[in-house]
């Protein structure tokens, strides 16, 4: 049985003690374990007690990690989890760290979720499903996403729809109204809209056409399409621009009334 002793005891900017032992050995150890055993200049320790000291002081660690990375901002317990674990924490000690920090309600997944959502909504314009998968990565269980995914119901949803639509109508475009709606509806589907309630939203503000705006895209889009239109007459050079311009969602009244524009043009 090795014992060794005490040399030196001395207080860290991190609130730790370092303790120097007569093998040139240093520890670092919390004041709960400074006391819990009693460990003073002097004092002689066996090999067991070193290593109960290093189990007791490693759980500390964890916790005062466990602690400062909760200090940025709230984390799951999945979280939390993977930070000690890259600490190279126990799986028993951080078994132990999640039990307290629960206990004193500073690890709570419910939480976390109703805050996340609280967050998103009023900064964001995500839908339910990007909500619930962004949940769930984060280790969020499906019943607590279920739960608190009820309090953004369909009226909420609508009225982030129309709002972020109407923003989104109001840019410059230089593509065709009917591909802008459908460009803004895609959009909303990749943010975690049904197709449903954007459709609802879409009918809602009811967008309508600048009709003199539609009338100068159609004319810049069929300039730039008839220098890479390849035809053995006039005919089929006209059938081919009409089907270009009517891919690029322009109605086929003013895709008519381009072509007989043009033709007054050219005689």
């Amino acid at each position: 049985m090795i014992v060794v002793q005490i040399e030196k005891i001395k207080q860290l900017k991190s609130g730790l003690y370092q303790l120097d032992l007569d093998n040139q050995q240093q520890l670092q150890v919390s004041e709960d374990v400074l006391v819990k055993f009693r460990l003073l200049k002097g004092k002689e320790l066996t090999t067991e007690e070193i290593e109960q000291i290093k189990q007791a002081s490693m759980y500390d660690y964890g916790l005062q990690q466990a602690l400062n990375y909760l200090s940025y901002q709230l984390r799951t317990e999945k979280e939390i989890i993977d930070y000690l674990l890259k600490k190279e924490i126990s799986h028993a000690d951080i078994t132990r760290i999640c039990q307290y920090l629960k206990a004193q309600q500073l690890l709570d997944d419910l939480a976390y979720a109703k805050s996340y959502l609280r967050t998103s909504l009023r900064l964001s314009d995500k839908g339910p499903m990007v909500i619930r998968q962004k949940l769930s990565t984060k280790g969020v269980s499906d019943s607590i996403i279920q739960q608190v995914l009820l309090d953004y119901t369909p009226e909420i949803q609508l009225t982030i729809l129309k709002k972020s639509m109407s923003k989104m109508l109001q840019r410059s475009s230089q593509k065709s109204h009917y591909q802008q709606l459908q460009k803004i509806k895609l959009a909303f589907v990749q943010k975690g809209f049904s197709y449903g309630l954007i459709d609802q939203a879409m009918q809602a503000i009811a967008p309508t056409i600048d009709e003199e705006q539609e009338w100068d895209r159609l004319v810049k889009e069929a300039e730039k399409s008839k220098r890479r239109i390849k035809a053995k007459n006039n005919y089929e050079f006209q059938q081919k621009l009409k089907q270009k311009l009517y891919q690029k969602g322009y109605q086929l009244d003013l895709i008519q009334q381009y072509l007989e524009q043009v033709e007054i043009d050219d005689e």
